[in-house]
């Protein structure tokens, strides 16, 4: 259950940075549009938050791969 909890703060960390996060802007073919490059840009000059990010990521991998053999050894 401690998977569970690190992905969901992992998910709502995720959405409130980079969805609600700063609205920085662009022109792209003079089209307006969200500058997502700078977002991510600025996110990750935070050592701290790269290593959250890498080892969350990491473990919601392993979730996912532990989740995907269980059920084809169901299946199978």
């Amino acid at each position: 259950w401690v998977q569970g909890l690190v992905i969901l703060a992992f998910v709502g960390l995720h959405l409130v940075t980079f969805k609600y996060g700063p609205y920085y802007t662009t022109t792209v073919d003079g089209v307006e549009m969200r500058d997502l490059f700078r977002l991510v840009y600025e996110v990750f000059q935070m050592p701290g938050y790269v290593v959250w990010y890498v080892v969350t990521l990491l473990l919601l991998c392993f979730h996912l791969s532990h989740g995907l053999y269980s059920s084809l050894q169901t299946l199978g």
